[in-house]
């Protein structure tokens, strides 16, 4: 009888705890959202509860995305097959000639050429489309990833 109010105030206190984190959050999320500014431009209107939630555990995990690797793996919890190439450029006294350095500028090593797999792709197609409106071709859901990796690509 005495410990029926704190039996109450444990089963709180479990729940709050349960917030504390991303992945067992329930009554906190719109708390969370703010925090990480979502909803945002590349939220999804009228999204379920469950996808708001993957979208802030998305968010939560790019935190910490500084590599290639990283990213690779962002985009393969997103449902993307992905793969990252960083050029290098040749340089005289180090690289090999027919060796992978590419000849070009020094600003291209900054660069990363993602390489996309698995997607849709949609071709211009005469008598369907017009000619300086629609694009040549259009890769589905390709905005969805520019958009995850806009945010937080490194400088």
């Amino acid at each position: 009888m005495l410990l029926g109010p704190f039996n109450g105030l444990n089963a709180q206190l479990w729940r709050l705890t349960n917030q504390s984190r991303a992945l067992t959050l329930i009554d906190s999320l719109p708390d969370w959202e703010a925090d990480y500014g979502l909803p945002n431009k590349c939220s999804i209107a009228n999204a379920t509860t469950s996808s708001r939630r993957q979208a802030l555990l998305t968010r939560v995990r790019s935190n910490a995305t500084i590599t290639p690797q990283d990213f690779i793996h962002l985009a393969h919890e997103e449902c993307f097959d992905i793969a990252i190439e960083e050029p290098a450029v040749f340089e005289c006294g180090f690289s090999k000639c027919g060796g992978n350095h590419t000849v070009g500028d020094r600003l291209q090593e900054v660069f990363w050429i993602v390489h996309l797999y698995g997607l849709a792709v949609d071709y211009f197609i005469i008598g369907e489309r017009k000619c300086g409106f629609d694009p040549l071709f259009r890769i589905a859901n390709v905005d969805r990833l520019q958009c995850l990796f806009r945010d937080i690509y490194p400088g």
